[in-house]
């Protein structure tokens, strides 16, 4: 579907966008209010960001086999492979990953592509995977 098509037929959540090799690149949300909402939407259905610029911004998140820097398709995976998860950001001294809303492991070890990394290994008897990241900013504030 193209991007421009994408909609939640006028409920509340959010569409993530992804490049062409999986990669987090941007985010919509929609009529959603409150704290957490991170931008708003306009008559026209463009999203708009926040007024001020963030401290740090999250900016991708990747999946690698193994140790490479090369990112694979993560529907492809089995039980018992080891992966390396991995998070870009701007402003940002450090990241936190987790999968399937377990407990963050935080990093501060990075790759040769600039993002901060945890190993994971595929457990076996879970066939899908929500992988969560942020970053952390100067403003002592994970985004």
């Amino acid at each position: 579907m193209d991007c421009s098509a994408a909609s939640l037929g006028g409920q509340c959540g959010q569409i993530d966008f992804l490049d062409t090799k999986n990669g987090y690149c941007g985010v919509q949300s929609q009529n959603c209010g409150g704290a957490c909402a991170g931008g708003v939407t306009t008559a026209a259905g463009t999203p708009s960001g926040p007024t001020s610029a963030p401290g740090a911004q999250c900016v991708r998140i990747r999946v690698y086999q193994g140790t490479t820097t090369t990112a694979i398709d993560p529907t492809t995976l089995k039980a018992g492979n080891t992966v390396t998860l991995a998070v870009a950001g701007t402003n940002t001294s450090k990241g936190r990953i987790r999968v399937n809303g377990a407990t963050f492991t935080e990093t501060t070890t990075k790759n040769t592509n600039d993002e901060f990394t945890v190993p994971f290994t595929v457990p076996s008897g879970i066939t899908s995977f929500t992988i969560e990241a942020e970053v952390f900013g100067p403003n002592g504030q994970w985004q």
